[in-house]
């Protein structure tokens, strides 16, 4: 998100300093328009307009860019991104804040500067684009270069990361899986989900099925404060926990270093845990076999 801004901003300014930097080919037209009776308002307008047809151009054309590229990006990166955003009110609200604020900060600028134009000098020919105006597009130039140099640094660090997300191995076997999100207020809910669990689990094309109170890596059912027995108040700790069933550790493929999975029908494994290496660290079990008493 912040890379998607700066370049944002990176932009924005490349504009601003395009449309003052042709001040000197427009000057003699903005001269002739004043002497011949144009307002400063009628000026800004013509500008502000520019600007906007070159934003919405601008967003138009990364719109189809995301369409026609997204599925090269899936297959660099690994992973099948979706464009459910599309469909989201708030990507539009924001897809239209972001024209207005692009209208606004890459129109008014050159409007300004244009506008404060002396007819007299831009027609003898002396008008020069200096001083103020000169010194404000020096600190754009700036923050441009700044931030390119902030862009090619946060295109290496996502490529890292990409990479490293790629080779690392999370433990947990997530391709050809497909996660369904029941209604949590319905009557008979336990049983119906069982039920449907169940019938998955006949069809020919699938493997396995689970039920869980959440993604397992992406979500949090609740927080629980556990502590080993025996050991003192100060060692309690917030722990992420996750409600399954006897089938999650086959359908996610976790490993078990120690001990065993749930069984169906084993009468108190609602009373007994899994837990993974981190936790038995903060724990502070020394090995994994000593978890399972």
């Amino acid at each position: 998100m912040l890379i998607a801004i700066v370049i944002l901003i990176t932009a924005w300014i490349n504009y601003i300093n395009l449309a003052t930097a042709r001040s000197m080919e427009r000057a003699k037209d903005i001269g002739i328009r004043k002497v011949t009776g144009a307002f400063p308002n009628q000026l800004i307008r013509q500008y502000m307009m520019e600007s906007w047809l070159v934003n919405l151009s601008a967003i138009l054309l990364a719109i189809v860019l995301v369409l026609v590229l997204k599925p090269l990006f899936n297959r660099i990166i690994g992973e099948s991104i979706g464009l459910i955003m599309l469909q989201q009110p708030v990507f539009w609200v924001s897809t239209f804040i972001i024209l207005f604020l692009g209208i606004a900060l890459s129109g008014f600028y050159p409007a300004f500067v244009m506008t404060r134009i002396k007819p007299a000098s831009i027609l003898k020919g002396t008008y020069a684009n200096h001083g103020s105006a000169g010194t404000i597009r020096q600190i754009l130039v700036v923050f441009q270069f700044a931030a390119s140099l902030f862009l090619i640094c946060g295109t290496f660090i996502v490529y890292k990361q990409v990479k490293f997300m790629q080779d690392q191995n999370p433990g947990v076997k997530i391709d050809r899986t497909i996660i369904l999100k029941y209604p949590v207020l319905r009557e008979n809910l336990q049983t119906q989900v069982a039920m449907f669990a169940e019938n998955l689990e006949q069809e020919t094309n699938i493997t396995s099925a689970t039920l869980a109170s959440a993604v397992p890596g992406m979500e949090v059912a609740f927080f629980a404060s556990n502590r080993l027995q025996g050991d003192g108040q100060d060692r309690h700790r917030l722990y992420e926990m996750l409600i399954v069933d006897d089938h999650f550790v086959e359908t996610f493929g976790f490993e078990l270093i120690a001990g065993r999975s749930f069984k169906k029908g084993f009468g108190n494994d609602r009373e007994n845990l899994l837990i993974n290496e981190e936790a038995m660290k903060t724990l502070g079990i020394g090995k994994a076999e000593d978890g399972c008493h």
